[in-house]
């Protein structure tokens, strides 16, 4: 079924006004003034920022040295969710540090 009754869009051509490369070189402007902001106030996370993103660019994400290095930080917390969880069930199935009545004291 063709249905004629359907209005038609018609799309303007793109008209080219004056005030959007003054206001694409303010917005620039702008946040240029803020990364320099941020990089003065903050040079250590613009360095690793920076660091970052070059390994990645660079090709880095999908390399060997990335994939140990995941492994090793999954390793390190998982240790670090699981040693305290064990400590606090030691602690509450072991009787407590205190006087014991068959510990011989000297």
């Amino acid at each position: 079924m063709h249905d004629d009754n359907k209005k038609k869009v018609t799309r303007t051509p793109h008209v080219f006004s004056p005030r959007k490369p003054q206001n694409l070189q303010r917005r620039a402007s702008t946040m240029l003034s803020r990364v320099r902001e941020q990089a003065d106030s903050h040079p250590l996370r613009t360095l690793g920022v920076a660091l970052g993103a070059g390994f990645v660019i660079g090709g880095g994400l999908f390399s060997p040295l990335t994939a140990r290095l995941a492994g090793l930080a999954f390793r390190v917390g998982l240790r670090m969710a699981v040693v305290p969880l064990l400590t606090q069930g030691l602690s509450a199935v072991a009787p407590s540090s205190g006087a014991s009545e068959g510990r011989a004291d000297s």
